[in-house]
């Protein structure tokens, strides 16, 4: 009787092993899946396997937890404000079925690996970050490799992998070189990296590497907008030593900005230039056109206009991101700003927000940070995540930008179960 005994509890510890195992291999693969989307995008000018990766993990992860026999509920005030806001978002944000449903799931890509991890424990949510960190060494020295011979190959090693014109004479040719990345997602997922790392519990020659990869593919990425939060990032990360060693870590952002200022001076002093018209001219949003400011600030304009008249914004799909493609009754700027009219592309998800939400904008945000505020063995990481995605909406196009969103949820997932990951001595 004993021996059957056993036998049932060695058959279901074999099926729980092969099943962790089979989870740890599919969330890495989904993220090598989202890398291979920046390829992709880069040669064919499709970025759908960021899409796939992401729905793969919803599905993946709602059949896991309704699979269970007892679903136990973290972090209920995320779940109620949740439901509360889709609510809302249904009954007064409809438009059209399809757009509603893109920018809905859109806007939830954060929580993409919630449901996924709830079949995850601490043993194999540690396994899980040994292999990413590999994954990531990998992808993030592969891209080293092709900055180094973009510059010594005048950026013609794109073109022989079949880099598509715009990648290989666009950015690129002004010196930005991003290497297989696109030019607005190396800097933020090498940084997102840079947070992940840090749920390592050992400091081991993988950790240092990754640090090494990650900081001089922020250098690399020339983005203003990973510089700004990579400075945040180390005041974060240095808080407890900032008084004790004010002298070095002053020393240190010098050294830090006199590789960064001479790299990017132009590009700021011309937006420096170009948002003081844009705060001059705000209330007249006809003459911020561009051929006085870039993209993002005439859309900016045109969302500010929009808040103004529709304090609660337009409804999902109206402004600003792909979803807009399918609704019919999206927002038409004047011919003359803008030829298309419609905005598919806003080029801030924060102007996109509050033009199709209005002030329930607030109220989203809030959610998102919830986790954050409520964490506390990782507060130090929560703080890094929400500002990094606090400041990377009003200059990018957020949870629809590339490969560095899917990163976001799996740290977001992370936190979100800090009680269930915590380590037992």
């Amino acid at each position: 009787m004993k021996k059957l005994t056993y036998t049932k509890i060695n058959k279901k510890e074999t099926k729980l092993k092969g099943l962790y195992l089979f989870l740890i291999l599919t969330i890495n693969f989904t993220l090598l899946l989202n890398f291979l989307g920046e390829i992709f995008n880069g040669i064919f000018q499709i970025g759908f396997t960021d899409e796939l990766a992401i729905l793969f993990t919803y599905f993946l992860g709602f059949i896991l937890l309704f699979a269970k026999k007892k679903i136990i509920i973290y972090q209920p005030e995320f779940i109620i404000i949740g439901a509360i806001l889709s609510l809302v978002y249904l009954l007064f944000y409809y438009n059209t079925f399809i757009s509603f449903f893109y920018e809905y799931y859109k806007l939830f890509v954060f929580a993409a690996f919630i449901p996924l991890m709830s079949s995850i424990n601490y043993n194999n949510f540690k396994k899980i970050l040994t292999v990413l960190k590999k994954l990531f060494i990998g992808v993030l020295g592969l891209n080293l490799l092709f900055i180094i011979l973009q510059i010594v190959t005048n950026n013609q090693v794109l073109a022989w992998v079949g880099y598509s014109e715009l990648r290989v004479s666009g950015w690129e040719k002004v010196g930005r070189y991003t290497g297989l990345f696109d030019v607005g997602t190396l800097g933020a997922t090498a940084l997102m990296m840079l947070i992940i790392n840090e749920l390592s519990e050992k400091k081991d020659k993988a950790y240092f590497i990754l640090i090494g990869l990650s900081v001089i593919s922020i250098l690399a990425s020339s983005s203003k907008t990973s510089y700004i939060i990579f400075f945040v990032w180390i005041l974060i990360y240095f808080r407890k030593y900032l008084i004790k060693y004010i002298l070095k870590i002053t020393l240190g952002i010098i050294l830090f900005l006199s590789i960064v200022i001479p790299y990017t001076y132009e590009a700021i002093l011309s937006k420096i230039k170009q948002y003081a018209y844009f705060i001059e001219m705000l209330d007249m949003p006809h003459l911020i056109n561009l051929g006085v400011v870039e993209m993002r600030a005439m859309f900016w304009a045109q969302a500010i206009h929009i808040f103004k008249n529709n304090p609660f914004g337009l409804g999902f799909g109206t402004f600003g991101d792909a979803s807009s493609k399918y609704n019919p009754e999206a927002y038409k700027m004047s011919a003359k700003l803008w030829p298309e009219r419609y905005v598919y592309l806003s080029d801030s998800s924060l102007a996109h927000l509050i033009a199709e939400q209005g002030v329930i904008t607030f109220i989203y945000l809030f959610l998102i940070s919830v986790p954050f505020f409520k964490a506390k063995k990782w507060s130090h990481l929560g703080w890094m995540m929400l500002v990094f995605y606090l400041i990377q909406i009003p200059f990018t196009m957020g949870f629809s930008a590339g490969t560095w969103p899917f990163l976001f949820a799996l740290g977001y997932a992370i936190i979100y179960y800090e009680n269930k990951f915590k380590k037992y001595d």
